[in-house]
């Protein structure tokens, strides 16, 4: 548990549902309340906190707040222009983020609110931001590897939307890699949460997403007019680097140096993927060792204590 300073007091956190950023283990970090739209999706994470319900005309009596996606802070805007609160802060780490990215940077300029972006939407932001990766807590899963037989694994969007990861090129690429090593490759679709944490646990390889330079990935998604989603290292990545997964995704290195080191994901593109990732499966030493540096690198950098400081440090 964190020793509250000065400048978390009279604090609290407010999201549409509890699964954004994973909101309860950073509200329990933080050991502030959590107020939730969406009652419904509290304790999505499975560590036992509950969300208070909040209601349109409820009253938040902190006089800090840390909001948590554009849906939340279109909410709490009436409040907001009156002047409610002494200092905001607003976490973006949705779709809707660049959605409404026209929206909330007149929003978040007019106020002056401090803006935490997940990396790979950080684009987005037209205005000063700060770079965070969310919270993840993984309990009481078994991620030893077995010795034996190489396991690489993808998890697409869906499978009526595979294009969106670049899942199709990645599909071609493993169909191509197998005709020349033995490996099993699982894609994992349509599983309950912790059926696609325990594929992770036993994988080897987990293939993020395949965005940068792919000529196949629609790049005006969500009316995005000029801006080309470039991808990044996204929750998945991230959980699959606890699990001990050596993790190659094809978007975009962030620069957040001035906050944290740069994630040590293979960090690759649709025209070196191919290469990339057989090296992986050619070289155990080489695979292990980024394996390890990653596990180490999330589990520093996006536990709860480290967000909870991070996130806290730079309100006005």
């Amino acid at each position: 548990m964190l020793k509250k300073t000065n400048r978390m007091k009279d604090l609290a956190l407010f999201a549409e549902e509890s699964s954004l950023f994973a909101a309860p283990h950073l509200a329990e970090a933080l050991d502030v309340p959590l107020y939730v739209m969406l009652p419904q999706y509290n304790n999505l994470m499975g560590n036992g906190r509950q969300g208070i319900p909040w209601q349109e005309g409820r009253a938040i009596r902190e006089s800090n707040i840390i909001i948590i996606g554009y849906t939340a802070l279109t909410a709490l805007m009436p409040r907001i222009s009156a002047g409610r609160y002494r200092s905001i802060a607003v976490i973006f780490s949705d779709s809707l983020c660049a959605k409404y990215c026209n929206e909330w940077n007149i929003l978040t300029h007019h106020h002056r609110i401090t803006v935490y972006i997940m990396p790979d939407l950080a684009q987005y932001s037209r205005g000063k931001y700060i770079p965070a990766y969310q919270t993840i807590n993984i309990q009481n899963i078994n991620t030893n590897k077995a010795k034996e037989g190489l396991i690489i694994a993808h998890s697409p969007r869906d499978n009526s939307k595979v294009i969106a990861k670049g899942s199709l090129a990645i599909t071609r690429t493993i169909n191509d890699l197998k005709k020349k090593h033995d490996f099993e490759y699982i894609s994992i679709t349509k599983k309950p949460y912790h059926a696609c944490l325990h594929i992770k646990s036993q994988a080897h390889i987990f293939i993020d997403q395949l965005i940068n330079g792919n000529p196949e990935v629609p790049q005006e998604r969500w009316g995005r007019r000029q801006l080309k989603y470039k991808g990044g290292l996204g929750k998945s990545g991230i959980e699959a680097m606890l699990m001990g997964c050596c993790v190659i995704t094809g978007g975009e290195e962030p620069d957040t140096n001035d906050y944290f080191p740069s994630p040590p994901v293979v960090w690759t593109s649709y025209e070196y993927f191919s290469m990339d990732l057989e090296r992986l499966i050619e070289d155990p030493d080489y695979r292990e060792k980024k394996a390890e540096d990653q596990k180490q690198w999330a589990e520093k950098y996006t536990s709860a204590e480290f967000v909870a400081i991070h996130i806290t440090q730079h309100l006005r």
